[in-house]
């Protein structure tokens, strides 16, 4: 069966902007695909022992006459982020920090950019605020060409669209070995179905998209945190970070419950590599 991960979140009213231009009047639909994914533009035939790309990328069409550019869809990032081009001009903006000590530079532009898929139509908003960025660290351009942020601050793309739609988005990730897109859902056409059978969590009030942890099943343990733990709901991390000693205990009882060899000096950042 394949694994699916499905993630609805209602947000409360940010910003208004003015209306967007567009057919859809329930909501936009938007492919993201994994970098991973032979649909990607980054997908490589043949990739490393470890996959450096656990993203997953959104289409966008910035400036006029527009420039596509492949941005992660983010729930971890409140902004919109592109990189400098000749096409998306008028960067001279202030630092900026990401996830997984990726940093840029840039304005703050109003510019207009297009968004949708092969399978709905195309949703144009002209006012749209984002960061254009002209100075990059390596981490930040090996990630693709810019960060579409799904957080709940007022520069964030679901905010930006809560005029239009709403404060309410949800997305479902597919394998990336599946020859299909994924896909991002915003406004009343992200709601779930009701015949749909879904596990939900309760999110604490926060600046981020946050929920409590309660414990950690590992073969038969079920490992608990010594304190009340809350974790970060963050799509553009390709890791799951915890503290310890959770970590700590995770990782032994992993080793205990397979039959593996665990080796010698792992590559950063993993502590614990089994062959």
């Amino acid at each position: 069966m394949k694994q699916l991960l499905l993630l609805a979140i209602v947000l409360f009213p940010l910003l208004t902007l003015p209306s967007a231009e567009s057919k859809t009047v329930n909501g936009l639909t938007i492919d993201l695909i994994h970098g991973d994914s032979p649909l990607s533009p980054f997908y490589k035939t043949k990739t490393a022992t470890i996959p450096n790309n656990g993203d997953y990328f959104m289409k966008i069409f910035v400036g006029t006459p527009p420039v596509v550019l492949h941005a992660i869809a983010d729930t971890g990032s409140d902004h919109i982020s592109v990189q400098y081009s000749e096409a998306v001009s008028q960067c001279r903006y202030s630092l900026s920090s990401y996830r997984e000590k990726s940093i840029t530079e840039g304005d703050l532009v109003s510019d207009t950019i297009r968004f949708g898929s092969k399978d709905g139509p195309l949703l144009t908003t002209p006012k749209t605020t984002l960061e254009c960025g002209n100075l990059n660290t390596e981490n930040f351009k090996s990630i693709g060409k810019g960060v579409v942020g799904l957080g709940a601050g007022p520069l964030s793309l679901v905010s930006q669209l809560s005029d239009k739609f709403g404060h309410i988005f949800s997305y479902c990730l597919l394998p990336h070995n599946v020859n299909s897109t994924s896909k991002l859902k915003i406004g009343r056409e992200s709601t779930i179905p009701p015949f749909l059978a879904v596990t939900t969590t309760p999110l604490v009030p926060a600046s981020r998209y946050t929920a409590v942890l309660t414990g950690v099943s590992v073969d038969r343990d079920n490992l608990k945190p010594p304190r009340s733990l809350r974790i970060v709901i963050d799509s553009g991390s390709r890791l799951t970070y915890l503290t310890n000693p959770l970590y700590g205990h995770i990782q032994t009882a992993v080793a205990d419950a397979v039959d593996f060899e665990a080796i010698d000096n792992p590559p950063a950042p993993y502590s614990l590599c089994l062959k």
